[in-house]
């Protein structure tokens, strides 16, 4: 697929020895676009007289500006739908596609879902969606299939990795014995603060970000699922 552009709110690592992190998994869903809040039933009450129905969607615009780079008009967009916190991943083709600027004005009419998908009808790039409404949180990605979109956030490296792996359904063994999962000989400090996106069960990718400002990786013991944190070798 390419090198993934993964991007969202961040913060300054400091490798020195700390306590505990902390970390959130927002719900991921596996269609383009879907409203995670909770859904109610609508009933439609008919008399002999009446009939009550849904009020109509609301239909907003959307433009593109003359010379407005298109990741900024999408950004704008998400904003206007009350989305500060983004999550992308994207390859580096289709990143510079959306770092291109628009010739002409354009306006797209409707929901944001319909305007998402002529735009990217538009530029032939695949554009999908996921999203908490609730939090406020949006993912934009263009792979193919179902996406986890995670928030990363703590203090200690080892807690937040241990919950990443927890989350992502594998095993973590947080005794201190033979077969823990933290062999490192040090816990680090974790400063950052993101949203993560990837495909659904990527695991690998998830915990290449997160320890890559680290002098620890990740291994995988094929038939138990473990995941083993190692210091690097010099």
């Amino acid at each position: 697929m390419g090198a993934l552009l993964s991007m969202g709110l961040t913060g300054c690592a400091n490798h020195e020895p700390v306590g505990n992190g902390e970390y959130l998994e927002l719900a991921a869903i596996n269609v383009q676009y879907q409203d995670l809040s909770t859904f109610t039933p609508t009933t439609v009450t008919r008399t002999d007289t009446t009939i009550h129905t849904q009020t109509p969607q609301a239909v907003y615009s959307f433009t593109i500006k003359q010379g407005e780079r298109y990741q900024a008009a999408l950004k704008r967009w998400l904003a206007q739908m009350g989305y500060h916190n983004v999550a992308w991943s994207l390859t580096d083709e289709h990143a510079a596609l959306l770092d291109e600027t628009n010739p002409t004005r354009i306006t797209y009419r409707g929901s944001f879902k319909k305007a998402v998908s002529q735009f990217s009808d538009k530029l032939g790039l695949p554009l999908n969606l996921i999203h908490d409404q609730r939090a406020g949180v949006m993912g934009i990605y263009d792979f193919i299939g179902q996406a986890r979109i995670t928030h990363v956030s703590g203090n200690s490296l080892k807690q937040v990795v241990q919950h990443l792996v927890e989350n992502y359904g594998l095993r973590w063994d947080s005794d201190n014995g033979f077969s823990r999962s933290w062999l490192a000989a040090d816990d680090y400090e974790f400063g950052a603060d993101y949203y993560l996106l990837t495909e659904r069960d990527d695991i690998d990718m998830a915990l290449s970000t997160v320890l890559e400002d680290y002098p620890v990786h990740a291994s995988i013991v094929g038939s138990t699922g473990q995941v083993i944190i190692q210091e690097n070798i010099k």
